[in-house]
């Protein structure tokens, strides 16, 4: 028994003497460790050169925004008023044909007075009753002019006069003041041939004969003349007299209004590439 108790303890001994001895372990020592605040941590404080850059991007950012805009809205402009250009310089064109139509007409019926007035200034039976009712016909026919005021009356209700050099306005505020002239100018002159004039023609002849050769037939009615006493000529060369004034004065608007119509044109023309 005692001899193999110490059979034990010799083999526990062995086996210590293999065991490695236990190193002590050292103590964990507190770590001192930086911390660096992020620039967008809530605690960093911002400096000078952080707060000018922020400012000069929203800055940019803004100001990029409002260039862009502002390019998009004169893109928009440039086209619109273009298209205004168009219509424009074809109601203009539209007018100038009508001009010179009315001047035409207007011309030919102030030789048509002085014709007129010439034949019934003589005595009766010099008379040549044909051209006196010719005559007569232009003397008392009105053909006003008709002015193509449709798109400009749109661009200024719509404000979009703006669209337009300074120039070019100045001209179509002129054109229309001249427009309101020449058809002041035009109510006159039909005011004195339709109310004046005529009823009072109406009185001295047949006005059938008349109206076949405005409309290029030949007469199928007597050539008459009901009054040919002395008061009755000085009376019917004065109304025509007024008539033909009236007309000359007409003619004289119209050849104001054709000139400016003309500079429209052109200055449209030149600024849009128009034809």
């Amino acid at each position: 028994m005692s001899e193999e108790k110490n059979t034990k303890v010799k083999v526990e001994d062995e086996v210590k003497e293999f065991q490695p001895e236990s190193q002590p372990q050292p103590e964990p020592q507190p770590t001192n460790m930086e911390v660096h605040k992020h620039p967008h941590h809530v605690t960093h404080k911002k400096k000078w050169g952080e707060y000018f850059l922020e400012f000069l991007m929203l800055f940019l950012a803004v100001f990029l925004g409002f260039v862009a805009e502002n390019i998009r809205e004169h893109t928009i402009e440039n086209k619109r008023a273009k298209q205004f250009a168009v219509s424009l310089l074809s109601d203009i064109k539209a007018d100038t044909a009508a001009l010179h139509l009315a001047l035409s007409y207007g011309n030919k019926k102030i030789k048509g007075v002085d014709g007129l007035i010439a034949q019934i200034e003589q005595p009766k039976e010099k008379w040549k009753d044909t051209l006196v009712y010719t005559y007569m016909g232009l003397a008392g026919r009105t053909r006003p002019f008709k002015h193509n005021s449709g798109t400009y009356e749109q661009i200024k209700a719509s404000g979009s006069l703006r669209y337009f050099k300074q120039e070019l306005t100045d001209l179509l505020n002129q054109y229309d003041v001249q427009a309101k002239k020449t058809a002041v100018r035009e109510d006159i002159h039909q005011n004195y041939a339709s109310n004046l004039l005529n009823p009072f023609v109406f009185q001295v002849v047949d006005i059938r004969p008349v109206i076949q050769i405005q409309d290029g037939r030949l007469p199928t009615h007597p050539l008459v003349f009901r009054k040919t006493d002395a008061e009755t000529i000085a009376l019917w060369i004065n109304y025509a007299a007024v008539v033909q004034s009236t007309q000359e004065r007409t003619v004289v608007e119209y050849n104001i209004m054709l000139a400016k119509a003309n500079q429209i044109i052109s200055a449209l023309q030149k600024e849009y590439h128009l034809e």
